[in-house]
């Protein structure tokens, strides 16, 4: 920490005065390194007659810095009676640039013409000798960014020659400030921490017939620790170690002396809807005496209101002494104390609770204070200390409150978002919807949130403030809750979104060349999924003109798939689809002749050719290789034309549940010899796989799976229950084999042994 490693108790009383004598240490991450105490002995002079302009009172001062206290813009010293270090030309001084409120404000920046380490800053008026009295400080701080100086406030007693607190806001972000424990002045660690930027409160209140001082930042209590020093608050110093880097200190807002006993009346919400209970709390603030009782008049507006109960506060406040309500005056006369011979108190406490109903159809917005107040009344509303001496309490009547019965409306519900596509390779949607319209009687700017049910089975899985989430597959339900500040929801709209379980697969098919311009297959494309992602095979028609589909959509089970192979079961071998990708909800592929010249023509490489190659007669089989049975199959359908439409005209569609052979490759309908020549060309070439041999799992072949046949005998096929493969030994050896082939090639024909 580079902030002072311990404070010397014998020094830590002494306040703050313009001079700074410190030893410095070495350089910590190019700053200074305090270890000393910085305080002389010598006190700065204040004005000594008359109160500047800006002090409220004797006791008192508070000021936002403004023109019309007196300040202007520039070093703050002699300004309305404040002073600073007597080093400094320049800090702290008056700036315009970022007020909390008004258009001045107190800045600290770094004071070039003075080392890091060097204490600059700014000390109020002197409020003169106090005697030791229940006293609060409190100011809005800004420091820019962490990182740079640390920020110091002593409030303290030029009087009683003590300092009464200090605090520091340590450029590492910890608020620490100066206790005793037990062994003397020590800084001690609260714990919190400051935020850089914005404005926060921050408040001291010490008490000294307590023992106690109570730190707040931010609104929240951040320490209590004891009286250390001085027992009131007649000056304040504000400074920095000048060790700034980017960062300064903005501070506004300054109010501090003696605190006031305080009676105040404070609601339980800000708010409230049908059906609530509103409960005010009559609260003891700042007592600066021994508080044994109190009694308390009343009125509240009954046309909002509607009286339930009154009943004692916090311990010691248990004894109800006087109860009077008068409902249809608006009225309520009360009064607490504590048990006979029992102790009072000076901490800030409930003294009474009062309790009302909602007039039904009441509305109170924009909101409005004052709905409950202490009135006039002989005697008043008092306070009693413990030797029985009334105490006149500064009064103040309820914060401003809202009373709503109304929900918000909501307009324009979103549509049902229907069949939306998962995201391709995953079985998740990112799925975006229009805002509602939203409005309401008190309420600009009602809150929505949007409550998400999946599966769509009435319980919440998850809420969410923006209009886009990722859901999994299947049916939900998006619940438009709008809430305003009253706490008053409409839960009218909702709508269903479906994540569909398919996904589309885009992908370009080329089939080698074919003599028909316009043809229907049967494409099976088999998916290899990423655990758990199980395998996918699906088969659909595709429309091919001159052998090749575009653009081709089809429907896929949605997961995680790294390989996708493609085929025609009836006519090609399967070819791994290149370039197999995900774009947004679709997956992309190809199976198609990547030269840019034909076959024929040189410079045709075949490596570049991933079109479906015909001549696998049997692909429903399994086989795997464009082989003898292929032959054969050929042979048995040699001179045979198919009609899948029934109009007694040839075509080569073959619609997925149609065929389960059908030999013509070529797609002119009939089995000719031009068929002949994809069986000729591939003759032996096999399926392409992906890289891992378990995928596809083939059925076992003819000859256990190992490899083509190349040769099979007339009792085989028989046993197999292939008989009608016999036709195609066309050299009658008992044998189909390639003999076979070449008889066919050379002239041989199946009705030339009587077909």
């Amino acid at each position: 920490m580079k902030i002072l490693r311990e404070i010397v108790a014998a020094a830590a009383v002494v306040v703050i005065t313009g001079s700074v004598d410190s030893i410095r240490g070495a350089p910590v991450g190019g700053k200074q390194v305090e270890v000393g105490d910085p305080a002389s002995a010598d006190l700065i002079p204040v004005p000594t007659s008359g109160l500047p302009f800006g002090i409220l009172g004797p006791s008192s001062l508070s000021t936002g810095f403004e023109p019309a206290e007196g300040f202007g813009p520039g070093w703050i010293g002699g300004q309305v009676g404040w002073t600073t270090f007597a080093s400094s030309t320049t800090e702290a001084h008056v700036e315009t640039a970022n007020p909390e409120a008004g258009v001045q404000h107190l800045r600290i920046s770094k004071e070039t013409t003075l080392p890091e380490g060097e204490y600059v800053g700014a000390f109020s008026p002197d409020l003169g000798p106090l005697p030791a009295v229940t006293s609060t400080v409190s100011l809005d701080v800004a420091i820019s960014a962490l990182g740079g100086a640390d920020y110091h406030v002593v409030p303290q007693s030029p009087s009683q020659g003590y300092k009464s607190a200090w605090v520091t806001f340590v450029w590492t972000d910890d608020i620490i400030v100066v206790d005793d424990l037990g062994n003397g002045p020590e800084w001690v660690d609260t714990g919190a921490d400051w935020t850089a930027g914005p404005y926060a409160e921050f408040r001291i209140e010490l008490n000294p017939f307590a023992g106690k001082i109570k730190y707040y930042y931010a609104g929240n209590l951040i320490y209590t620790g004891t009286v250390w020093a001085g027992t009131n608050v007649e000056q304040v110093a504000i400074f920095s170690d000048n060790c700034n880097n980017t960062d300064v200190g903005d501070l506004d807002n300054l109010d501090f002396g003696p605190s006031d006993t305080s009676l105040l009346l404070v609601a339980d919400q800000p708010c409230y809807t049908e059906n609530d209970t509103a409960t005010v709390d009559v609260e003891l603030a700042k007592a600066m005496d021994m508080v044994v009782g109190g009694q308390f008049f009343l009125s509240y507006d009954n046309t909002v209101l509607d009286f339930l109960s009154a009943e004692v506060g916090d311990p010691p406040f248990t004894l109800e002494v006087y109860e009077d309500v008068d409902e249809g005056a608006g009225t309520i006369d009360y009064a607490v104390g504590v048990p006979e011979n029992g102790p009072g108190t000076m901490d800030d406490t409930t003294m009474a609770t009062i309790t009302f109903g909602l007039v039904p159809g009441a509305e109170v917005c924009p909101p409005v204070a004052d709905l409950v107040a202490f009135r006039a009344h002989d005697p008043p509303t008092l306070l009693t200390d413990d030797l029985g001496v009334p105490i006149t309490p500064n009064l103040y009547d309820l914060n401003a409150i809202s009373v709503d019965q109304e929900p918000p409306e909501v307009s324009n519900c979103p549509a049902d978002i229907l069949d939306h596509p998962a995201d391709a390779n995953e079985c998740f949607a990112d799925v975006a919807w229009p805002a509602p319209d939203v409005s309401d009687n008190c309420d600009s700017d009602p809150a929505i949130v949007y409550e998400i049910d999946l599966d769509d089975d009435s319980v919440i899985d998850d809420t969410t403030s923006v209009t886009t989430y990722t859901f999994p597959v299947g049916n939900h339900r998006v619940l438009v809750v709008a809430t305003d500040a009253c706490g008053n929801k409409n839960t009218d709209c909702d709508f269903a979104v479906t994540v569909s379980d398919v996904n589309e697969l885009v992908i370009d098919i080329e089939l080698q060349p074919v003599v028909t311009t316009l043809l229907e297959r049967c494409i099976t494309f088999e998916l290899r999924g990423v655990a758990p992602t199980p395998d996918a095979v699906v088969s659909d028609e595709v429309t091919f003109t001159d052998g090749l589909a575009t653009g081709v959509v089809i429907e896929v089970p949605c997961g995680e798939y790294d390989c996708l192979l493609v085929g025609d079961s009836l006519h090609t071998l399967k070819r791994e689809a290149v370039d197999f990708g995900v774009s947004g909800t679709q997956y992309i592929a190809g199976v198609v002749d990547e030269n840019p010249m034909e076959p024929w023509e040189t410079g045709w490489d075949p490596l570049l050719d991933h079109s479906l190659l015909g001549g696998n007669l049997n692909g429903d089989l399994y086989d795997g290789y464009v082989d003898t049975l292929d032959f054969g199959i050929y042979i048995a359908e040699y001179g045979k034309f198919y009609d899948s439409d029934g109009d007694s005209v040839p075509d080569g569609h073959t619609p997925c549940d149609m065929f389960v052979i059908h030999a013509d490759v070529t797609g002119d309908g009939l089995v000719s010899t031009a068929d002949f020549t994809f069986i000729h060309a591939n003759f032996l070439r096999q399926n392409e796989v992906c890289d891992n041999p378990s995928f596809p799992v083939t059925a076992p072949s003819i000859d256990s799976g190992v490899g083509p046949i190349t040769r099979i005998s007339v009792g085989e096929l028989i046993r197999s229950g292939m008989e009608d493969l016999i036709v195609a030994d066309l050299n009658g050896d008992g044998w189909l084999d390639e003999n076979d082939i070449t008889a066919f090639i050379n002239g041989a024909r199946p009705n030339q042994r009587g077909r």
